[in-house]
């Protein structure tokens, strides 16, 4: 089988898009496989974890790193497909995974608003829309009436 494998995006952007209370999770849930952007010094990082959580268990001390920096999690395209699940099992019009493809895509060719953008900006900003009616402005989330 060919697969094709394709960089998660930690662009800038993502990251600003990112860091929103509706996404963002505590630091003590971040997960192996997790990706996840932090600032120290004016220097940044985006690190994706491997071995994570065996490290945090055995070095629990190592959380003073965090003390004072600020981290955003970003999630994977997978992780905000399931961000979406409660707004599926509401909405009969987006049921199952064939429908959430449809609304998704119809979503992306009608109203996204997000020319050039990775996969995970296009499902980062279906779920704003979808759980917070909430839209990208270029620089922040905003209801989606203010537009």
């Amino acid at each position: 089988m060919i697969g094709i494998m394709r960089k998660m995006d930690t662009s800038k952007e993502y990251i600003k898009m990112c860091d929103c209370p509706e996404i963002q999770i505590p630091p003590q849930t971040i997960k192996d496989g997790d990706y996840y952007w932090w600032s120290v010094n004016d220097d940044v990082c985006v690190s994706f974890t491997e071995g994570y959580e065996d490290y945090i268990v055995h070095h629990p001390e190592q959380w003073d790193w965090l003390h004072g920096r600020k981290i955003v999690f970003l999630p994977r395209q997978d992780q905000l497909q399931e961000m979406i699940h409660e707004v599926r099992e509401k909405n009969i019009s987006i049921s199952g995974n064939h429908g959430l493809i449809i609304e998704f895509a119809y979503w992306v060719d009608v109203d996204s608003r997000l020319p050039c953008a990775s996969m995970e900006q296009l499902w980062l900003a279906f779920v704003m829309k979808a759980k917070f009616n909430k839209i990208w402005s270029g620089s922040e989330w905003i209801n989606e009436k203010e537009r």
